[in-house]
């Protein structure tokens, strides 16, 4: 009777067991084919634990960052808007020539699209901006939609080679039900031209035959998926064993099963079968090379998706915010966060004084003074960010 398999060796599914590493049997070496097998099980191990590491590592940085900065950058909005306003409200009593006035704008244009970054402007505030700025308010949003679409079709072009409109990017129910269907129409035409027949041209007869081996390979991949389907079947079904833990763990493993079939997922199916014979024969030096192949290729699979995971969680809007300290070490970073906070604090309340300045009256040379100082100080510190970016 076959003996059934130690809990203690069962993995979660996706997941690449410590077992699933071939041992040379004495006086042999490994062959060329196992240690391949070898190398990605501890590509995917690697991979696994720095997924791990740089989601803690993102979290915790998020969590820091979340605790005050947010509430700290609209605190320092709301004083960057009042003192735009009081500045505005104090060179209303004076005469300036074409230049300071326009000086004098520039600075609380300034102040004003810093604040709108953070807090939406109610219609006064807007009001106001419409009054100082060459464009509206509406045309800056317009702008800057306009610069986001720009944006998103550049990055769609550059990772999947669609060529898309900035103004597909439309965020509205409607217009998103438009850019689902046109992606799937371009994901549809990729697929048709991957799988039609090759250009007539001197290397025709080539590629005629890589296609006609990659249909093959489909076909057998297709045979393989329901061969290893039907063998995880039979020896996973909950049937199979009395045992009440063992019974659980099967109804769960035959779920995850039953969707890797459904999706025609054979990677996922075959790290399921390679980590039951690791648990059951540990024999995996002993599986014949087709099989073996087949499991290379189905790790290969997992360490580029792996590779996948890692770029989107490290591209994931979630963390925008706190992208400029996530290069760092934990604590570096949390240090960082840390000066950041005390930055704000600092800001807020220079921004504060000045605004108590303004509130007693300033003198034409005094707001003109301050006038430029915010230009060649705050606004050239600006220009010279957008040159280094």
């Amino acid at each position: 009777m076959k003996s059934q398999p130690d809990n203690k060796k069962h993995q979660q599914p996706g997941s690449t067991s410590k077992s699933l590493h071939i041992v040379p049997e004495k006086q042999k070496l490994l062959s060329k084919d196992q240690r391949a097998f070898n190398r990605y099980t501890k590509i995917i191990k690697e991979l696994q634990k720095e997924l791990a590491e740089e989601a803690a590592h993102l979290e915790k940085l998020l969590l820091v960052y979340s605790k005050k900065i947010p509430g700290l950058l609209k605190e320092r909005a709301g004083k960057q808007i009042g003192l735009a306003k009081a500045l505005a409200n104090d060179a209303g009593d004076y005469r300036f020539t074409k230049h300071e006035t326009a000086n004098i704008a520039n600075v609380i244009i300034d102040l004003c699209n810093e604040a709108f970054s953070e807090l939406e402007p109610d219609e006064d505030t807007i009001t106001f901006f419409n009054q100082w700025s060459p464009i509206t308010f509406q045309e800056l949003l317009a702008e800057k939609d306009k610069i986001l679409r720009e944006t998103l079709a550049g990055y769609v072009k550059a990772t999947t080679g669609f060529a898309m409109a900035p103004e597909d990017f439309d965020q509205s129910p409607e217009g998103k039900a438009r850019l689902e269907e046109k992606l799937r129409s371009f994901q549809q035409q990729f697929d048709e031209d991957q799988s039609g027949a090759p250009p007539l041209t001197k290397k025709g007869k080539k590629e005629a035959e890589k296609a006609k081996k990659k249909k093959t390979e489909e076909v057998l991949k297709l045979k393989s998926i329901r061969s290893v389907y039907l063998l995880l079947a039979k020896t996973l079904h909950p049937d199979m064993v009395t045992d009440a833990a063992e019974k659980r763990h099967n109804e769960e493993l035959m779920k995850r099963v039953t969707a890797a079939y459904d999706s025609n997922d054979l990677a996922t199916l075959l790290q399921l079968e390679m980590e039951w014979v690791a648990s059951e024969t540990n024999n995996l030096q002993k599986l014949p090379a087709a099989r073996l192949k087949a499991y290379t290729e189905a790790l290969k699979a997992q360490a580029l998706e792996l590779e996948n995971d890692l770029a989107a969680l490290q591209d994931n809007p979630r963390f925008d915010a706190i992208r400029g300290f996530a290069g760092f070490s934990a604590s570096k970073a949390v240090s960082m966060i840390h000066a950041f906070e005390k930055d704000l604090k600092t800001q807020t309340r220079a921004f504060n004084e000045i605004i108590r300045m303004f509130a007693k009256g300033c003198s034409r040379r005094e707001i003109l003074d301050f006038a430029r100082h915010y230009i060649n100080e705050t606004m050239a510190d600006d220009f010279a960010h957008d040159e280094v970016k």
